[in-house]
């Protein structure tokens, strides 16, 4: 499986930094659905992942106009939905991939996972 996660550094010269996050991903399957008949099928990221993703590309559109004290990265993770309850280690997976490489990210070159 490819997966990738996009990241968006605004003024990477500063030093102080904050991360803002959301993830990007639909979920694969609606393993908690009521009806049995459903589960296989993916819940859409418009009722799922959207309202954070839209949130931040908001505030990345009003960044370039108000220069924060602070440099900012957004970063939108990829299969953070992709666990169930028998496998909870495949939740998360684009934050679990960028927390252990945090200290490999050039924001010049973005990384992909």
């Amino acid at each position: 499986m490819e997966l990738t996660n996009i990241i968006a550094s605004f003024y990477p010269e500063m030093k102080k930094r904050i991360i803002l996050c959301a993830h990007w991903d639909t979920q694969p399957f609606a393993d908690k659905d009521p009806n049995p008949e459903n589960r296989s099928q993916p819940i859409l990221g418009a009722n799922d992942g959207a309202s954070g993703v839209a949130l931040l590309l908001e505030i990345a559109s009003l960044l370039p106009a108000k220069r924060p004290k602070w440099g900012v990265d957004i970063v939108f993770f990829d299969a953070e939905d992709y666990g169930t309850e028998e496998r909870l280690d495949m939740y998360c997976l684009g934050s679990q991939f960028f927390s252990r490489n945090l200290g490999l990210i050039d924001t010049q070159k973005k990384l992909w996972i």
